[in-house]
């Protein structure tokens, strides 16, 4: 079981209040550089031609990575829908190779509704990611503040990421499969909670305990349980009543506080 520890950053601003990319190719060091190249290799192999871009993202992409603490978060842009059926085997054998990584998340987002629909993935993108094949789609995302109108894009759809968590946790056989879907939905609960409180710091950041840390400062009250989801996404478990329970419990209070403050 791995310590938590009280490590992470937050991302700065520029004079006029933009957030500044820290990430860069240069910062992808050794162990980590190797892993990346076969993790592109594999979404070039898998999907050929549907490739846009490729992009690397978080404590990686900013040559702040730590073995055995951080993982790697990816992300291809693709031009036409894709199967994603060799997702998992690939993950699964990533996983088994790169042992200082606690996972790989493989991401896909489609051009034509990047710029339409995916407030999201383009403030991943412009604000945290690093191209590492293809056009490098940054270039055409506007800068962003750490403002209301900004935090108010985010976690519109925090009822949806519950749901398919408790829909692929419940009635999984499959032990592995159910520690995955536990250590995301409990980043997403982490960051969802972050996000709450983002405008009151004027900072930003997806590192785990940071977005702990500034979520208690807040919410006192809750900051047991948000410790409890710090926790399952350090140290994901398989014990389906447990996960679905807390996600029952914090999960949808943590969505309804959300839906309160950004109603309308």
């Amino acid at each position: 079981m791995d310590k938590i520890r009280k490590i992470g950053s937050v991302l700065n601003t520029d004079k006029d209040g933009f957030i500044i990319n820290e990430s860069s190719l240069d910062k992808i060091k050794s162990p980590w550089r190797e892993a990346v190249e076969e993790i592109k290799q594999a979404y070039l192999d898998n999907l050929k031609d549907a490739v846009h871009s490729i992009y690397i993202r978080g404590s990686v992409a900013r040559g702040v990575a730590i073995e055995g603490i951080s993982d790697i978060d990816t992300l291809a842009i693709i031009t036409k829908e894709i199967d994603r059926s060799w997702v998992r085997g690939v993950r699964t054998k990533l996983n088994k190779k790169f042992v200082f990584s606690t996972g790989i998340e493989f991401g896909f987002v489609n051009y034509n509704q990047l710029f339409e629909e995916l407030f999201e993935s383009r403030f991943l993108i412009k604000t945290q990611s690093v191209c590492i094949f293809g056009e490098d789609i940054s270039t055409q995302i506007e800068k962003f503040r750490v403002d209301v109108n900004t935090v108010s894009q985010f976690n519109r759809k925090l009822k949806e990421v519950l749901n398919n968590a408790k829909n692929g946790i419940s009635n999984n056989p499959d032990k592995e499969d159910i520690r995955e879907w536990c250590r995301w939905v409990a980043k997403r609960i982490l960051r969802a909670g972050f996000v709450l409180v983002m405008d009151k710091e004027q900072v930003f950041t997806r590192d785990l305990y940071p977005c702990y840390e500034i979520f208690a400062k807040y919410y006192a009250h809750q900051a047991s349980k948000m410790y409890t989801a710090l926790e399952l996404a350090i140290n994901p478990i398989d014990d389906v009543e447990t996960i679905v329970s807390f996600i029952e419990d914090f999960g949808f209070w943590l969505e309804a506080e959300v839906e309160t403050k950004f109603a309308g």
